[in-house]
């Protein structure tokens, strides 16, 4: 086991960086978002809606217009100037 003390300098030494979006699009009301790491969120948006991360009137189509920003921190959906932030979608919406 590695000591405390190895693995705080390790911490120090390479910080641990957060995923980031590099892409994300709408197919069939669900949201796939593309991370730096690999992996592949898929979200439905009417969770987005009940879970109030979204007003709740929004159409999947309003959400194809989107731009990504903070360094692939946010995905800033234009026709309707609303903001997801990535760490909604890699921790779980319910979450943050």
């Amino acid at each position: 086991m590695a000591r405390l003390q190895e693995v705080k300098q390790n911490l120090e030494t390479y910080p641990i960086k957060e995923p980031q979006i590099i892409n994300c699009r709408i197919i069939k009301g669900k949201l796939i978002t593309q991370l730096d790491d690999g992996r592949e969120i898929i979200t439905p948006v009417n969770l987005l809606t009940k879970w109030e991360i979204l007003d709740s009137n929004v159409k999947p189509e309003q959400l194809r217009n989107y731009k990504i920003i903070g360094e692939g921190n946010l995905i800033h959906f234009l026709d309707i100037d609303e903001v997801l932030p990535t760490r909604k979608i890699i921790k779980g919406l319910h979450t943050c």
